[in-house]
C-alpha cells in the first residue's frame, strides 16, 4: 500500500492502541506512516519505531557500508516529519559475503554512535 493508505491505517492502529511499528523500506510508505504519527498527537516516547535498511546487493566492506549508510539516512529522512530517531534499525538481508556483512553492520553502528537509533537488529539471516 502507498503513503496515503499507510497514513490512514497507521492512524487507525494508533487509535486502537498500537504503539510498536515496523515501517519497511521495501513497502516505500514510511512518509505516510510518519505523517500519521505526527497527526495523531501520540507522544513520541510512547512509540517504538523500527526502520529497515536493504543493502544486500553491495559487494565488499566499503560498498556495503556506503549503501547501508545511505539506507540509514533515507530512513531518517522519511521519518523526519515525526521523529529524529528510530528505536531500532534493522538490517534486512545479509550481504553476499562476510566482508560485505561487516560493512553493512559498520553503517548501523555509526547510526547508533550518532544516537539516531537506540538499537540494531538483523532480519532474514540464516544461522550461518
Amino acid at each position: 500500500y502507498d503513503d496515503k493508505d499507510a497514513e490512514e491505517l497507521t492512524l487507525v492502529a494508533l487509535e486502537c492502541g498500537y504503539r510498536n511499528f515496523f515501517a519497511s523500506v521495501l513497502a516505500r510508505n514510511q512518509r505516510g506512516f510518519a505523517r500519521a504519527i505526527k497527526r495523531s498527537g501520540v507522544p513520541r516516547e510512547e512509540l517504538f519505531i523500527c526502520g529497515s535498511v536493504l543493502s544486500n546487493q553491495a559487494q565488499g566492506f566499503d560498498a556495503a557500508r556506503k549503501l547501508s549508510a545511505r539506507g540509514c539516512r533515507e530512513n531518517l529522512e522519511a521519518f523526519a516529519s515525526a521523529t529524529d530517531y528510530v528505536d531500532m534499525i534493522m538490517l534486512d538481508y545479509p550481504g553476499p559475503d562476510d566482508d560485505s556483512i561487516r560493512g553493512q553492520w559498520a553503517a548501523l553502528e555509526e547510526m547508533a554512535a550518532q544516537q539516531t537509533t537506540r538499537s540494531l537488529a538483523v532480519s532474514n539471516f540464516s544461522p550461518k
